[in-house]
């Protein structure tokens, strides 16, 4: 008899591990991931002297020497970079953001959302998934301590939806003033 609460258990901490290593590798971005490859970036026809780095299928751009290129300001404050550019308007009174720029940022803006979407679903998975773990274990007093941890484990899984979240409702503002 008591062969099955330690089998139980066993199964319990097995899934609260995998599932606690998907929620952190959903949630972790590409923050310690491998750089497979460098790219050599070209604007308007001009090789700039900065590469760009590919690590998990995306590329990942110097953000200051894009930002001289393009004549933007940058400031890095509170663990956010800050780009701003000039508001100069054409002879029209259109952005100084052409057609093709603009069209260029709709879809970087969209393929974020999009991955931050791919994130949200596979963090929210984790979690609901942790919770039926965490519902079953209650019935076993002897896992007091497992549910516990587990729980907090889940707290945080559920604060780190909620961040990708409020990290996607602004991205989505910001393609919606964009798109006007």
């Amino acid at each position: 008899m008591k062969r099955i609460p330690t089998f139980l258990l066993g199964a319990v901490v097995g899934v609260a591990l995998t599932v606690s290593a998907s929620t952190y590798a959903a949630s972790a971005g590409l923050i310690g991931k491998k750089i497979t490859s460098e790219v050599p970036i070209v604007l308007d026809g001009k090789k700039l002297s900065e590469k760009g780095s590919v690590a998990e299928g995306t590329t990942l751009l110097p953000v200051r020497s894009l930002a001289g290129a393009f004549q933007a300001g940058v400031e890095f404050k509170d663990g956010t970079v800050y780009l701003t550019t000039s508001s100069a308007s054409t002879e029209g009174g259109a952005s100084a953001l052409d057609d093709e720029a603009k069209q260029g940022k709709i879809a970087l803006l969209n393929q974020q959302i999009q991955e931050i979407s791919e994130r949200i679903a596979a963090a929210q998975a984790s979690y609901d998934e942790t919770q039926k773990t965490i519902e079953n274990a209650k019935a076993y007093p002897e896992l007091a301590d497992f549910v516990e941890i587990t729980t907090k484990n889940n707290e945080k899984t559920k604060a780190t939806i909620d961040q990708l979240e409020a990290e996607k409702a602004t991205i989505e503002a910001q393609l919606k003033a964009l798109q006007q």
